[in-house]
């Protein structure tokens, strides 16, 4: 198992290929379905400062919906035009996406996602059972909670759950920066991808010793009409770019499309982490 968390970078303008809503949405849900397959921890987007669109906000939003548990969505969100087509998304069927289960099959130490309601003044998990849960301990947090049951059936409790308690892959966090830049000053190791990188096939042993003892790596994308390096270029960095490479050295397309570029290097990468 690959033990270092994987975080992927891309452009508010990832969608600028898709015409429609209808296809910006379908994008979304495809790279939502292609980063809970690599376990991708953190997603980031970052402005492209030649982009001036709105579509951060779509790319967000349905990112976020797709790593809600289907049970909490219809709370969590409100009936909104940018999740018109979310029925027609494929589910993403993570380890945190809970099945329903009947309350008497609930065992203690099960983690479940939820929201926190209040009922008669008391605080409750809804977690997707047929009942309202009784959270014990301190439960000051909002929005989406991990929550931990203390006690089986019939006395069904829970409470918020520590990190170091969920044990399986739990879903991505989304950040965004202003400035591809800065993620470049932020993070110590950050693989750029680039038609005019370093060809990865002959600097896996490169790549493999860089990422062998780290507990993160960055991977950064483009966007369809502007490289890593032309958006750096346009932020004025001008420091060394040590780490870029071309993972798709005889591609015969003028372009590839975001998702097919996020498909690609993650599943060359699986494979030169899991080596190493």
């Amino acid at each position: 198992m690959i033990n270092m968390d994987i975080y992927v970078a891309l452009p508010d303008s990832s969608l600028i290929d898709a015409n429609t809503l209808i296809e910006k949405s379908r994008k979304v849900a495809i790279l939502a379905r292609i980063f809970a397959i690599f376990r991708v921890k953190k997603i980031i987007i970052y402005h492209d400062q030649s982009y001036h669109g709105y579509d951060g906000k779509i790319l967000k939003l349905i990112l976020e919906f797709m790593n809600t548990p289907p049970y909490l969505r219809r709370l969590v969100y409100k009936k909104m035009p940018e999740l018109a087509y979310s029925g027609l998304f494929e589910p993403l069927n993570a380890p945190h996406h809970k099945p329903y289960k009947r309350l008497e099959d609930i065992k203690e130490g099960e983690v479940r996602q939820g929201i926190i309601i209040k009922k008669h003044g008391l605080p409750y998990a809804e977690v997707g059972l047929d009942q309202l849960i009784p959270i014990e301990g301190d439960y000051k947090e909002k929005g989406i909670i991990n929550f931990i049951f203390t006690a089986s059936y019939p006395n069904l409790k829970c409470r918020i759950a520590r990190s170091e308690e969920i044990k399986e892959y739990w879903g991505y966090n989304i950040i965004f920066y202003n400035k591809l830049s800065r993620i470049m000053d932020r993070f110590d190791y950050v693989i750029l991808t680039s038609r005019k990188g370093k060809l990865a096939s002959k600097f896996e042993e490169e790549i493999s010793r860089v990422v062998k003892d780290k507990e993160r790596i960055v991977i950064v994308f483009g966007s369809t009409k502007h490289g890593v390096r032309e958006i750096l270029n346009m932020e004025d960095y001008d420091k060394p770019l040590k780490y870029i490479y071309n993972f798709f050295p005889y591609q015969g397309v003028i372009t590839i499309r975001i998702e097919e570029a996020i498909l690609g290097v993650l599943s060359i990468l699986n494979h030169i982490i899991d080596k190493s």
